[in-house]
């Protein structure tokens, strides 16, 4: 099976904050590996601008 991404969302940290309801810190780069097993990966996170790129995660062509 391959995995392939397409770009599912770019959102601010305040975007973020009200989906989880509380904000994220330099431990969100710890534990973005953890968003596979929901089906999606992180993608660019930019310090300077505020905001993190999400990539869905779908099964590829074989």
């Amino acid at each position: 099976m391959i995995l392939a991404t397409i770009l599912i969302d770019l959102l601010t940290y305040d975007e973020i904050k009200t989906v989880l309801g509380f904000d994220i810190d330099h431990s969100f780069l710890t534990f973005k590996k953890e968003a596979v097993k929901y089906g999606y990966q992180v993608g660019k996170i930019s310090m300077k601008e505020k905001r993190v790129t999400f990539n869905k995660l779908t099964e590829g062509l074989k």
